[in-house]
């Protein structure tokens, strides 16, 4: 007969969704507030008739940010 607390112990452990009870991927955590702010910059420049070169500042500091978050929320 197997043992069912060793069983329970290593479900416990051998999950590493934080927790959540997910299925442990898919999860971009605080990466998706991140992305949604620089959508939000992005739109809100190209409503106003900003320059491309402002575009491509927002763009690449949303890329950096996005991939901050993602390495450092999970």
């Amino acid at each position: 007969m197997p043992d069912l607390n060793d069983f329970y112990a290593f479900k416990s452990i051998g999950n590493n969704s934080g927790g959540s009870g997910g299925s442990g991927g898919g999860d971009f955590g605080c990466g998706c507030i991140v992305a949604v702010i620089v959508a939000a910059l992005l739109l809100f420049a190209l409503f106003d008739g900003a320059d491309w070169e402002f575009i491509e500042g927002v763009l690449s500091f949303g890329i950096i940010a996005f991939v901050f978050a993602l390495i450092s929320f999970r």
